[in-house]
């Protein structure tokens, strides 16, 4: 079992987006299931002190991805 931890930011509709770098690791194509387990929900304003950043600023919440 393949497992990868990494950062996501819930975007509209409840869809968070899986980094390339782990779709490539654990062969994830477009229509594919994946299985996610919850670690931590971050709920802070932007303005917030110590907010994780992603590219272009925005905020991060975190999940984990594993490979069964």
């Amino acid at each position: 079992m393949v497992e990868e931890v990494f950062v996501a930011r819930v975007v509209g509709g409840g869809k968070v987006t899986i980094p390339l770098r782990v779709r490539d690791l654990l062969g994830i194509r477009d229509g594919d299931y994946v299985r996610l387990s919850l670690v931590e929900v971050v709920k802070r304003s932007r303005k917030a002190e110590g907010v994780e950043r992603g590219k272009g600023g925005k905020a991060l919440g975190r999940a984990e991805a594993k490979n069964v």
